[in-house]
């Protein structure tokens, strides 16, 4: 975004002849002949008003003054003369006095400067009226309320409207002074401007040129009016992208203008500006900044430090301040040039709102993300009010909202800003405009991070195809298209992508230069996509060049060098240069140690280094990078716990996730004896494993909910410094200035540590949110009989030898470690996922019939992922289970052990998401109200009128219909006879609301159907989200209300729940204990919901279960558990109670049920 402020002399030469007469205005109407009546003869001579010539010469004196204050700025001022004009013209001669209307014209001109653009336009078609009816079109009145319209139309985006105005005031103005006269200049060289603001670049450059014609053969090639006309068809060299040519252009008209007018005079002040914008373009920011200083020393010493023209200057200086990552200069030059437009326009104006978009631009830039949806959205309510809710400018506010939006992940509200702005922008300029690109951008970004690839690539296509129509096929803006749809296609189409990068650089390389960083940034991605398509060979030496071009434009030390010097040790690696590689990789290590502190940055480089040590044998050391790498990245991790964009975390953990499978498959296959590559890799999958889940449900705002009254305000403090970090650190420096970032950088990491340590010593709930978890850690808290199991799915990387550009992994498979109460942990590999799922399955088919016997399916996964365990395991009898993948649905305690027994019948067990679990029970909260029963719900709750069910999708949990659960109220009435206390709630009673409205009941005991749908059958946000996916179901379900208590209850919801003091939750439903089986992220239900929302231990099933049996094991459970049993100890009692008894020993009756969270 920034101001072009055009010279004015073209147009005030021009209107010499097209502006009234100052003192025989009154008496005749036009100086050339033409035929216009008087107004008062239209008008009975008998009821004509005397006429007072004092009025009218203190009329035409008013309107002098205010024509002559409008250049200088003065709205409020020349707003009142012309309304005395009006006034004392009205009085003498009438209001449909045709010499009312130039007045009226002036009087519009203001309002439109100070805001009221719509009511300028309004008076200015009055004054044409008034023109119009009296006959008086062939004069320089006339024309001048021509001009005046078709600029006010241009304010408002009516452009093919004032197009056509300006072309009828280029006909009147050959009638009035002939075909080669000034004013038909100005009036083509406005047509060319509107030609090129409708899109047709053709059409413009043939009306500037002959403009220019006219003015150099009227005065000449070097007059201050064929300068001034000069500069305004360097505007459209620059539209064209002809920096080059725009440059020169603006050089040769500042020349002339500064013989003419000599060197401090207005024009020139804003020709140097418009100049240096062209520097901006060309990356010459010194010569830049020369000029803006420059253009602002001549305005503040001719026009006065408030003059409009000054802020132009100020915003100008602080786009190239934000550019160069100067933040605080941005700052004070933008909180300036709204003083100064605030002063002179008043706050409803629509530059004042463009100056406020362009400051929440830099709000966003520092991650001030809230303050900028403040700004935005005050700007957003101007433009409305002052350009109507239609206009197509609303469209750049909205376009700042979503993208703002998006970088707070807030993808939905992002959606309707960018929908609403595209729709306002192809109502103005069509559909296939090249004005409707910036809100298509916002919307690919959409489709990008929210995983549709197709249709990102389809609207980066389709931006390719409007730009090279709309530019022509040699624009950079041609090239940066084709670049962003080459970035889109990549890795897949790495051949296509690679062409495309060839064509941007044949675009740019012209027009930039060879030495331009254009150039250097089309080099590095043509050599990127040449070695992602296996063509390491040719993509070195463009990858060379554009180090070689990077060192010099941008330094030896700035991270674009980093990122050429990475690249291009990869590349070495790819071509099986192992040695140079190595060196290459070390170089940019310890580069990145001394620019960065070996941050973020340096992660892919030691993973990388680390892989190439690993296929050499070097397993210390290759181990040593893992772990360094690892730190770095939980440092960075911590700082997306702070953001609410939920895409953005689901892609950080899964590229962790490929980081974590690393350092298992170390552990595994390299060092299986070595108990430090153990450690490491028990470390990093208490870290990682089912992480993503909590990141998702416990949120800032969760977490906010647990902390006392006087401590929430420190915490908004703090997240919002982790905001801005973040933010920052994601943009990174780009070509500004890497210090200048840096330093931005550095302070606010500063600011957050301050802030974390004060809330850290408020809030133990905040203080367990920080904690990275250790092994030791872990194992402090395992009672002496007791072991961790955490199961895991990984996929080994291929060794370099077989890797492409990218690493490739093998087929997934699963491993075990096993940390004892004393000793190293031990890993074992159990072999692949495909075999062992199929496994899975077969003992699920064979649990869920109980007519068949299972033992030879429950024996054959047990060999698969328990056997091999069992020497690891050795006498513990107090077994912590975290699986993953299919082992989630998996019911251990059913798994024979090599002496035919059953694990229940040996071992207690209790399931984890993670072993890090442990970490939050060691501070347990005590419960605030008696135990709640929720059972039998009246799912046809609020449906009395039967009304027809919703057109539904498939997979929309509106086209479900329940039957009700009688059999869960007898499940009622037993815990109310075994704890009277409870409070219990059925039938229209058992509603969301009912368990909204809990505080940490002691024990929740939920009966009712539970809910879980794939993702391939959902659609929008719940597709992306499995917590939305499963739930329970509950009173007034099979209403589907539209508003309010909807009769589901999802597990996101569930999360948000106060559960804090509940020790035990229990959830005897069909399915609950079901959920998304996305490898490493634990089961995505309510299983982790409840846990989050402060349940200790969850009880819930894994198939649907006799009612008859449920009953009878949950009451057995809750007996063993009043009677002091712990909570999995009393499970693992109600499941042996059943299993020893006739009807009930098949695993189908007591395996179905399992614990998770605290044993005790």
């Amino acid at each position: 975004m920034h101001f072009h402020t055009y010279v004015l002399i073209a147009a005030t030469v021009g209107l010499s002849a097209l502006s009234a007469p100052g003192s025989g205005w009154s008496a005749e109407p036009s100086k050339h002949g033409a035929k216009a009546k008087p107004a008062t003869t239209d008008r009975p001579v008998e009821s004509a008003k005397p006429v007072d010539p004092a009025d009218l010469a203190q009329a035409a004196t008013a309107i002098q003054q205010a024509s002559a204050l409008l250049p200088q700025g003065q709205y409020a001022q020349a707003k009142g003369l012309a309304e005395k004009a009006i006034a004392l013209i009205e009085k003498a001669l009438g209001k449909d006095a045709v010499q009312v209307a130039e007045p009226l014209s002036i009087l519009g001109d203001c309002l439109r400067m100070t805001g009221d653009i719509e009511r300028g336009e309004q008076l200015q078609r009055q004054a044409l009226t008034l023109y119009e009816r009296h006959q008086a079109t062939d004069n320089a009145w006339y024309a001048a309320v021509l001009y005046r319209l078709a600029d006010v139309l241009r304010m408002r985006g009516k452009n093919v409207e004032a197009l056509a105005i300006q072309q009828r005031l280029g006909e009147l103005s050959v009638k009035l002074h002939g075909p080669n006269n000034p004013g038909l200049a100005v009036c083509l060289s406005a047509q060319a401007e509107l030609q090129r603001l409708t899109g047709h670049l053709d059409k413009a450059m043939p009306l500037h040129d002959k403009a220019i014609a006219m003015a150099q053969a009227t005065y000449g090639p070097r007059h201050a009016y064929t300068g001034s006309l000069l500069q305004a068809r360097a505007s459209t060299f620059e539209a064209l992208g002809q920096y080059h040519k725009a440059e020169s252009e603006f050089s040769e008209a500042l020349a002339i203008l500064e013989q003419n007018l000599g060197q401090d005079h207005t024009w020139v002040a804003q020709v140097a500006q418009n100049l240096a914008l062209e520097k901006v373009n060309l990356g010459k920011y010194a010569q830049a900044d020369a000029l803006y200083a420059r253009a602002l020393r001549i305005n503040e010493a001719t026009l006065g430090p408030q003059h409009p023209f000054v802020a132009a200057v100020l915003v100008n200086q602080a786009q190239l301040a934000l550019i160069r990552n100067h933040y605080g200069m941005a700052e004070k030059l933008l909180r300036r040039a709204l003083d100064v437009q605030v002063t002179a326009y008043g706050e409803e104006n629509a530059d004042v709102a463009n100056t406020a978009e362009f400051f929440a631009v830099l709000l966003q830039r520092t991650g001030q993300l809230a303050d900028a949806y403040k700004v935005l959205r005050q700007a957003l309510a101007i433009r409305e009010r002052t350009q109507g809710k239609d206009h197509p400018h609303l469209a750049n506010p909205l376009i700042a909202l979503a993208d703002v939006a998006m970088d707070d992940g807030q993808v939905e509200q992002a959606e309707d800003h960018a929908h609403r702005a595209l729709d306002l922008l192809h109502r103005a300029h069509g559909l296939e405009s090249a004005q409707t690109l910036p809100a298509a951008s916002v919307l690919a970004r959409i489709d990008q991070v929210t995983g549709d690839k197709l249709a990102w690539r389809a609207r980066l296509h389709t931006a390719v195809v409007i730009q090279e129509a709309a530019l022509g096929p040699n624009h950079p803006k041609v090239a940066t298209a084709k670049g962003n749809y080459a970035a889109s296609l990549l890795p897949e189409h790495a051949t296509q992508a690679a062409a495309l990068y060839r064509e941007a650089l044949a675009i740019d390389e012209p027009i930039f230069g060879a030495d331009s960083l254009r150039v250097a940034t089309n080099l590095g991605n043509l050599g990127t996509a040449l070695a992602e398509a296996d063509l390491p060979n040719q993509a070195l030496p463009l990858l060379e060049r554009a180090l070689a071009l990077d060192q010099v434009l941008r330094g030896k030390d700035h991270p674009v060098v980093l990122v050429d010097l990475y690249n291009i040790a990869c590349v070495k690696l790819q071509l099986g240069e192992y040695a140079a590689a190595e060196k290459g990789l070390r170089a940019v290590l310890a580069l990145q140690a001394k620019l960065t502190d070996g941050g973020s940055a340096a992660v892919s480089t030691r993973l990388r280094l680390a892989q190439l040590l690993e296929h050499q044998k070097n397993y210390p050391a290759a181990l040593e990078l893992r772990r360094q790498a690892q730190d770095t990245a939980d440092k960075s991790m911590t700082d997306l716990l702070w953001t609410g964009d939920e895409y953005r975390k689901i892609n950080v953990f899964m590229h962790l996730r490929s980081e974590a499978d690393a350092v298992v498959a170390h552990a595994v296959r390299m060092q299986p004896t070595d108990a430090v590559a153990a450690t490491l890799a028990l470390r990093t999958v208490l870290r990682r494993h089912g992480r993503i889940v909590d990141v998702l449900a416990e949120t800032t705002s969760h977490l906010r909910r647990r902390l006392q009254p006087d401590d929430r305000a420190a915490l908004d403090v703090l997240a919002q410094s982790r905001t801005q970090l973040a933010t920052l650190s994601l943009r990174g420096a780009g070509d500004g200035d890497l210090q200048a970032w840096q330093q931005a950088v550095d302070k606010l990491k500063t600011e957050v540590a301050g802030h974390e340590q004060g809330v850290s010593r408020r809030s133990g709930a905040f203080r367990e949110r920080l904690a990275q978890p250790e092994v030791a850690a872990v194992q402090a808290l395992l009672p002496a009989d007791a072991a961790l199991i955490e199961l895991i799915v990984y996929q080994p990387q291929l060794p370099p030898a077989t890797q492409g550009w990218h690493e490739r992994l093998e087929p997934p498979r699963y491993a075990a470690g096993v940390l004892p109460a004393k000793g190293p942990p031990v890993w074992r590999d159990l072999g692949p996922t495909a075999v062992v799922d199929a496994l899975v399955v077969a003992a699920r088919r064979a649990l869920n019939n109980p007519d068949s016997d299972p033992r030879a399916a429950l024996t054959a996964v047990a060999q698969a992922v328990w056997w091999p365990l069992m020497p690891a395991i050795g006498s513990a009898t107090d077994l912590r289970v975290a699986p993953d993948g299919a082992l989630l649905l998996l019911p251990f305690a059913a798994l024979p052990d090599q002496n035919g027994k059953y694990v229940v019948q040996t071992a207690t067990l209790t399931y984890l998401t993670s072993g890090r679990d442990l970490l939050r029970q060691t501070a347990q909260v005590l419960a605030r109200e008696p135990p709640l029963v929720v059972a039998n719900p009246a799912f046809d709750w609020g449906n009395q009128a039967k009304v027809a069910p919703p057109v539904v999708k498939p997979g929309d949990l509106r086209g479900l219909q329940v039957q009700a659960l009688p059999a869960t109220a007898g499940e009622a009435e037993a815990l109310a006879q075994l704890f009277p206390e409870a409070k219990v709630l059925t039938q229209g009673q058992a509603t969301e609301g009912a368990l909204r409205n809990a505080k940490g009941p002691r024990f929740l005991h939920i009966a009712t159907h539970g809910f879980f749908q794939a993702a391939a059958r959902v659609a929008g946000a719940a597709q992306s989200s499995p917590l939305l996916r499963s739930g329970l179901l509950l009173a007034g379900f099979n209403a589907h209300p539209q508003h309010g208590d909807d009769g589901a209850l999802t597990a996101l919801e569930a999360a948000s729940l106060d559960l804090h003091g509940t020790q035990l939750a229990v959830l005897s439903a069909c399915n609950t204990g079901v959920g998304d089986l996305r490898a490493g992220d634990g089961v995505q239900g309510l299983r982790r919901a409840l846990a989050i929302a402060g349940a200790q231990t969850v009880v819930m099933s894994l198939w649907p279960v006799d009612d008859e049996a449920t009953r009878g094991l949950m009451t057995a459970l809750y007996g063993a558990w009043k009677a002091g049993s712990g909570r999995a100890a009393a499970l693992r009692q109600a499941q042996l109670q059943l299993l020893g008894q006739a009807p009930t020993t098949h695993p189908f009756f007591w395996a179905a049920f399992l614990a998770a969270g605290a044993a005790k």
